[in-house]
C-alpha cells in the first residue's frame, strides 16, 4: 500500500443522518481540535474516503434506518 502525501489521517468522518445528531457530535470533535467530515450517508462517506480519514464514525440509524 502505497502512503498518500495528501491524506488527512487525522480526520474523522461522521455519518448520523436523523435529527441533530451530526451536528452536536461534529461540535463535540471540534471542540477537541478534531477535523470533522459530516457525510450524508455511507455512499459519501465511502467518496470521502478517497481523500483519506483516520476514523469513521457511523450511526447505527445509518446502517439499519428500521
Amino acid at each position: 500500500m502505497t502512503e498518500r502525501s495528501d491524506a488527512m489521517p487525522e480526520r474523522v468522518l461522521l455519518v448520523a443522518p436523523t435529527g441533530r445528531d451530526a451536528a452536536l457530535a461534529a461540535a463535540a470533535l471540534r471542540s477537541e481540535q478534531i477535523q470533522v467530515a459530516a457525510c450524508r450517508d455511507l455512499a459519501h462517506a465511502v467518496t470521502e474516503l478517497g481523500s483519506g480519514a483516520g476514523a469513521l464514525l457511523v450511526a447505527i440509524e445509518a446502517i439499519d434506518p428500521d
